[in-house]
């Protein structure tokens, strides 16, 4: 006798454990992940990102909402966005294509990539679900959907409950209660945008700070790289990918370019969160600043390697709010009086419409990562 077997597709086992469906429904998603890994590869566009989002939007997250209106319910509410296993599969191909380490910030990642939480997704096909059940032509079903929802009131791990919980947190989530509590149907767009609110709403919490008052990897990405992210709408993602996804980089330039935006990379300020041995202050240049961080390599920092470097990348600096070097640089005093303004515009730096910004940026981490190796 089998301990579990397929319905319709899904996977169903003698206690219904909708983890275990959660795992089957995977093996299609690593599937149409093999799938687009091969076909970029046949067809060259391995270095064009916005190619490899496309596809895998097309095909592999498709492939994980299959039967997701019953057994994804514990994954909808608010806070459980990457503790499932789908959810962390697609993060990790996420990170691959950009050449991240793994502990790269989930949030970061899908923002980076201009994606949502799959979470959306089964959310969305939940609510569907729901509103067809409202107004179903089968009485057996009917009764059914009424039971179900008489027994959210004593039993938390029924369906009807666990959409109940994924309510929480949304802007109208006392009307979308009472409706589900009286089998009245829901109103999907006003749902979807504040299910989009909700999202949105996790990067509040870093808009209070500046990155250099607090060190933090999401904060850093979200004040000084991440584009602003749009108003919640119901018919697209409030997300948007940088321009470097639309271009043909090396993959060893869009590895760097990543890992300078994501904050990944080895600058004092990241080594000596796991290394507390090292300062996070600038070894290599006597500016008054008190960390190697993003902003320091790229304005601030007085070796000559970096001065030369800025001079090499003259047009990126040209705005009048991004200095071409440091005021105390020995490079100073042969640069016009105003590439000395103290103002530095680190967002408008990383997001300028300017090609270059990413070979500078690949080399300024190519030298940081190879004088930090050697004595100056």
């Amino acid at each position: 006798m089998s301990d579990c077997f397929k319905y319709l597709g899904m996977l169903l086992d003698r206690n219904l454990n909708l983890h275990n469906a959660a795992e089957e429904a995977l093996k299609p998603c690593l599937a149409g992940m093999a799938r687009i890994r091969s076909f970029a590869h046949q067809h060259q566009i391995q270095n064009r990102l916005h190619a490899y989002i496309w596809l895998f939007k097309t095909y592999v997250v498709p492939a994980g909402m299959y039967a997701s209106q019953l057994w994804a319910t514990p994954y909808l509410q608010q806070g459980t966005e990457m503790q499932n296993c789908i959810q962390k599969w697609l993060l990790r191909f996420l990170r691959s294509i950009l050449g991240v380490r793994t502990s790269t910030p989930s949030w970061s990642v899908l923002r980076e990539c201009g994606m949502e939480p799959i979470q959306f997704n089964w959310f969305r096909a939940c609510a569907r679900l729901y509103n067809s059940l409202t107004h179903c032509n089968s009485p057996l079903l009917h009764k059914v959907f009424c039971a179900d929802i008489s027994l959210s009131h004593r039993n938390p791990s029924c369906w009807t409950s666990h959409l109940l919980l994924a309510t929480n947190g949304l802007l109208h989530a006392h009307k979308f209660q009472h409706c589900i509590r009286t089998a009245n149907p829901l109103d999907l767009s006003q749902l979807v945008v504040d299910l989009r609110t909700r999202h949105l709403a996790y990067w509040r919490l870093f808009s209070s700070y500046h990155p250099r008052d607090i060190n933090s990897r999401r904060m850093t990405y979200h004040h000084w790289s991440a584009l602003p992210a749009r108003n919640a709408h119901v018919t697209y993602s409030p997300y948007v990918l940088p321009k470097y996804f639309y271009l043909d980089l090396p993959k060893h330039i869009v590895r760097n370019v990543a890992r300078f935006r994501l904050r990944v990379h080895t600058l004092n300020i990241e080594r000596a969160t796991w290394d507390h041995s090292i300062p996070p202050s600038c070894n290599l240049c006597d500016a008054q600043d008190e960390v190697q961080d993003e902003q320091h390599a790229i304005f601030k920092c007085t070796h000559p390697g970096i001065c030369n470097l800025r001079l090499k990348y003259a047009s990126l600096f040209s705005g009048p709010l991004l200095p071409l070097a440091h005021p105390t640089s020995r490079m100073a005093p042969y640069l016009p009086a105003s590439h000395h303004v103290r103002s530095y515009d680190m967002f408008g730096f990383l997001n300028q419409n300017n090609n270059r910004l990413y070979p500078f940026l690949h080399e300024l981490l190519n030298f940081f990562e190879q004088a930090s190796s050697q004595s100056f």
